[in-house]
């Protein structure tokens, strides 16, 4: 705010709001599972819906699924079956929560601001069968829109968490003079480089597919969407209350830009979902900023 004097209890929602991220969650399944060798994306599975103790879980589309379809396409298409095999089954409880830690979630970001909300990672005992499953496509865990640029930006940085910033260097206001330089480091290299290039494809290749959904004429952009239900206060989902979203970045193998869009509780007449409401404004937002640094086009 230009008159940041006059605000009261003001909340930076981008390291304050908490919310279930919903599909685009499943970046990060799909990379641990890439990291330890079990994404096999020629194999098949049997879509539409899986049990798992403590209840059923459904594909997006009303649980009918697509037949029997790779794991490739079950990421096209976001099928929550193949993330509950890939996470729960695959991967399990153990490693599936390690790989989220070392993403950055449940703790801060490390970025310059104040009063960064940590969001919530459910603790080992409350890691029932259920909670892991769905954990893996992005519902029953809470993050913060900077924990999510974070981890994104772990993959395009080819592996590597970096610590965000909001500013390149502090210079004095009268001579110029640079006090600080806030330069970009590393925490740690949490998957090899193969393993980030291949999951930059996946998602570039998502992006191409179907509604093409953040396509860019001209770039090549790795990116994913996201659909949640939100809870409401008697701790259930709520039929009709969704956050809707879409990260991405671009050019997708050397990455300048990262933008996440996320609208909550959409005001539109028709159903909504991250294609069809966040997928739109980032493509607007990516396109233009990418004219505006002359980006060369993706050859």
């Amino acid at each position: 705010p230009n008159e940041y004097w006059d605000i009261k209890d003001y909340n930076d929602l981008t390291i304050n709001y908490n919310f279930e991220p919903g599909s685009t969650f499943k970046i990060f399944t799909l990379a641990a599972a890439i990291e330890e060798g079990l994404f096999k994306p020629d194999d098949t599975y049997k879509s539409g819906r899986i049990e798992v103790p403590g209840g059923t879980i459904r594909d997006p589309n009303n649980g009918v699924g697509w037949g029997t379809i790779s794991y490739l396409e079950g990421t096209y298409r976001s099928s929550n079956v193949a993330y509950v095999k890939l996470g729960y089954e695959m991967l399990g409880k153990d490693r599936l929560f390690d790989y989220i830690e070392d993403f950055g979630f449940g703790q801060r970001t490390g970025i310059d601001l104040n009063n960064e909300s940590v969001g919530i990672v459910k603790s080992e005992t409350q890691r029932y069968p259920l909670d892991v499953a769905t954990t893996a496509f992005g519902q029953g865990i809470a993050v913060t829109p900077m924990q999510m640029i974070k981890a994104t930006s772990a993959i395009a940085n080819g592996g590597r968490l970096v610590t965000p910033h909001i500013a390149k260097e502090i210079k004095d206001a009268y001579s110029g003079e640079v006090i600080k330089e806030l330069t970009p480091q590393a925490e740690r290299q949490i998957l090899s480089e193969a393993t980030a290039r291949e999951v930059s494809s996946i998602l570039e290749q998502t992006v191409n597919f179907g509604q093409k959904s953040g396509y860019i004429e001209g770039y090549n952009v790795a990116g994913k969407t996201g659909t949640a239900q939100k809870v409401g206060p008697d701790g259930k989902y709520l039929e009709d209350a969704s956050v809707v979203s879409f990260i991405g970045y671009a050019p997708a193998h050397a990455p300048e830009l990262l933008v996440y869009v996320i609208v909550d509780e959409p005001e539109i007449d028709s159903d909504y979902y991250g294609s069809t409401v966040a997928a739109p404004i980032f493509t607007d937002i990516m396109q233009n900023s990418l004219r505006y640094l002359k980006v060369p086009l993706s050859g």
